[in-house]
């Protein structure tokens, strides 16, 4: 099962939506954020707009996280022109905008940061959504300041709760490593990772305990953990064996676990 896998290698600790709490999520600034606390890597969610523009966000609405209301497939990219996605978790990134994949994945280049993009979807636009990452990725590799006697660009990882999205990644962007999101590990996670070769699973924290790490690793994959905001809780279950943790607060979790190197 292995030799189909991916390679994959990832430091310790990813932020989450970039910093989510030092910085709002899912903006150029939270990215900045986690990059100033030293992370090599940050997850991000990705979306489509109503015209195919992948942008970043959590929630099939804005409302929650901007001063606007309204669903997201229901939004052209220009609906969201003077979106303020800053000020609702302070007054000091008022005027942050809802970034594009495009900026964000330019931002994260130049930072040398690599990216976890976690993928939703509707129902019927799957495969627009792996179209759309595969323009923004081939936008930051074909970057007018790109040369060839620059270092190599940072990785990225994909990632869906959604295994019909890991199939239209693995279908149409079949060089991009895979993550299967998943809740906890039922009886039928073996099944789904055998169908969408994904390099690694990632679970809940609270969901995974030793035999579950284990039988991860069993199959040649990466064992991630999210949402993890508690230092004891990293230790223990990097001594369970799980590669990296995602974490709202890197900059709690890095100096403590500094001695975990990336494997």
């Amino acid at each position: 099962m292995g030799s189909r896998l991916l390679p994959l290698r990832l430091p310790p600790v990813i932020g989450h939506r970039g910093a989510r709490a030092s910085a709002p999520e899912n903006t150029l600034a939270g990215i900045a954020a986690a990059a100033a606390q030293g992370v090599g890597w940050v997850e991000v969610d990705v979306r489509l707009t109503r015209d195919g523009t992948a942008v970043l966000m959590h929630d099939p609405r804005i409302d929650r996280t901007t001063d606007r209301l309204g669903a997201l497939s229901e939004l052209d990219w220009s609906d969201l022109a003077g979106c303020d996605a800053g000020s609702g978790f302070a007054a000091s990134f008022a005027g942050e905008p809802i970034p594009t994949l495009v900026a964000a994945l330019a931002l994260a280049r130049d930072l040398g940061l690599g990216v976890n993009l976690e993928l939703k979807a509707s129902s019927d636009d799957k495969a627009a959504v792996i179209t759309a990452v595969r323009g923004a990725i081939a936008a930051r590799e074909q970057a007018p300041d790109r040369s060839p006697d620059r270092s190599p660009l940072p990785p990225i990882l994909v990632s869906s709760f959604d295994p019909d999205l890991l199939a239209a990644a693995r279908d149409q962007a079949p060089d991009l490593p895979r993550g299967l999101l998943r809740a906890d590990l039922a009886a039928d996670w073996q099944a789904v990772a055998a169908a969408v070769e994904p390099s690694a699973i990632i679970v809940d924290h609270l969901r995974l305990g030793p035999e579950a790490v284990a039988a991860i690793r069993a199959t040649g994959r990466l064992a991630l953990a999210y949402t993890v905001n508690d230092a004891d809780r990293a230790r223990l279950l990097y001594g369970w064996g799980v590669t990296a943790v995602i974490s709202d607060v890197p900059a709690l979790l890095l100096p403590v676990l500094a001695s975990h190197a990336e494997k």
